[in-house]
């Protein structure tokens, strides 16, 4: 878990917001919560299956780095967490679906439509 001291580092519109993350999101989590996220965290680097150099440069590395820089990652994973009922084999599929279509469709920046029209 990101300690929270370093909460600070991550960009929030609003305070309250991080204060929120802070206190009820992350530092709220039972034992089993705790360990769960663990192991999702552990699921997901091993269902990558990439050298971590190269999935830094991958499609799925920019997806997923560019989900990380917009959350604290440990929130963004708790969220797929609760969607799913704490189950990680669907939460792990269900994250790498959602990484591969984002980049099928470009959501971010919507660059690949643009281009085409």
């Amino acid at each position: 878990m990101l300690p929270a001291t370093q909460l600070c580092n991550f960009s929030f519109r609003h305070s309250s917001l991080a204060i929120y993350y802070l206190l009820v999101v992350i530092d709220n989590l039972d034992r089993n919560q705790y360990e769960t996220l663990k192991t999702y965290w552990l699921s997901l680097v091993s269902d990558i299956d990439l050298d971590p150099s190269k999935f830094v440069s991958s499609a799925l590395g920019d997806e997923l780095l560019y989900l990380f820089g917009r959350d604290n990652p440990d929130v963004a994973l708790l969220r797929w967490l609760r969607a799913r009922k704490w189950y990680v084999p669907s939460v792990v599929q269900l994250m790498m679906d959602t990484l591969k279509w984002r980049r099928e469709w470009v959501f971010e920046g919507q660059s690949k439509k643009e281009k085409v029209t």
